[in-house]
């Protein structure tokens, strides 16, 4: 927000006070222990500065489900939650009296955060705080919020920091026609073809195990659920029967239906979740490129129409090869890591 401020003072964009509770209803969470927690597919907003306070994914029908909305903790850290979710009574929820876009909650959350300093364990951030609680935020000439300068604000950074992740991404969902790209990779893809390969013929696909909330035991193991965050993780456990080696894919079939992670570390699934075997040689950035692809693919499925195991056997993919159905698997890893060097670019959004 010092830029913002910076910015705005040069184009002697005026600022006003408001309190939060004229701009926002508000609602807090209700308690729910952990041992109370069933697994699903709604994050827990819980206290916590790191993973937009998500905690876990839960399925409990007593819980409120909220969305379009900023979220308050105990200590202040605010997020935007535009999806579904659900919260502990540590958060308060704010849902704008006003219609705004997405971006004007972004900017005003970082304005919350900005006071975040101010709280700790000794002193909380609680429903009588929210009320008094003032924000400085431009204001136009009638002296209300300028939210169309805020939302113009936050889509010029958007666009600064996510234009050359969209060009390299197109390669992944578009074929890669239509992708910037230096001359050596234009001659390669020049001599690509596009070609079909079953799912059943690339992997081996092995679905995974139930385990209840109640059967869970604390430990540092991955459990991968239903889940289109965090790359599937909803738990930490220590059980370890039915675990899965690193160098897989964690495919979900029900719930968040095709979200596709690398799993770098063993783990636990899911009964939600079916998890390929490659069958080639892998590593992390033909994984990668992958569960891009099953994304893609499992949008053709959802809650009525699951992507079981027997399904995605027979599904097909478009991979490609240098003309006699020879994987470019070399072709695959030099352009995933030339995107994750790109994509290291975005780290400058958080300045």
């Amino acid at each position: 927000m010092q830029i913002a401020n910076s910015l705005f003072d040069e184009l002697g964009v005026k600022w006003g006070e408001f309190k939060l509770v004229d701009l926002f209803d508000y609602e807090r969470g209700t308690r729910l222990t952990k041992n109370n927690r069933e697994n699903g597919i709604y994050p827990l907003v819980t206290a916590g500065e790191i993973n937009l306070g998500v905690k876990e994914f839960i399925d409990n029908k007593n819980q409120k489900v909220f969305n379009n909305a900023i979220t308050i903790d105990m200590f202040c850290n605010s997020f935007v939650h535009i999806n579904d979710f659900c919260c502990d009574d540590n958060v308060l929820v704010l849902t704008s009296k006003a219609k705004i876009s997405t971006q004007v909650m972004h900017f005003i959350s970082a304005v919350i955060n900005k006071s975040k300093d101010k709280f700790g364990y000794g002193r909380q951030y609680r429903q009588n705080t929210l009320e008094k609680h003032i924000v400085h935020l431009p204001i136009d000439k009638f002296g209300k919020p300028n939210f169309t300068l805020m939302e113009n604000f936050i889509k010029d950074i958007e666009k600064k920091h996510t234009q050359k992740l969209i060009n390299y991404h197109k390669f992944l969902t578009m074929g890669g026609n239509r992708a910037e790209f230096n001359l050596a990779y234009y001659e390669k893809i020049q001599n690509l073809e596009w070609k079909e390969f079953k799912i059943d013929d690339l992997f081996e696909i092995k679905k995974g195990k139930r385990l209840t909330k109640s059967q869970m035991k604390d430990g540092n193991i991955n459990f991968i659920g239903a889940t289109s965050t965090n790359n599937g993780i909803t738990a930490k456990i220590s059980n370890d029967t039915h675990l899965h080696p690193s160098n897989t894919i964690s495919v979900t079939y029900n719930g968040s239906v095709g979200e596709a992670f690398y799993q770098p570390s063993r783990f636990w699934a899911s009964d939600d979740v079916n998890v390929l075997y490659p069958k080639f040689k892998n590593n992390k950035f033909l994984s990668l490129f992958f569960a891009t692809i099953f994304r893609k693919q499992g949008q053709k499925y959802g809650y009525n129409r699951k992507w079981t195991k027997e399904i995605m056997q027979e599904d097909k993919v478009l991979l490609p090869t240098y003309g006699d159905r020879q994987i470019a698997f070399d072709f695959i890893e030099e352009y995933i890591s030339q995107v994750q060097n790109k994509m290291r670019d975005l780290l400058l959004l958080r300045d």
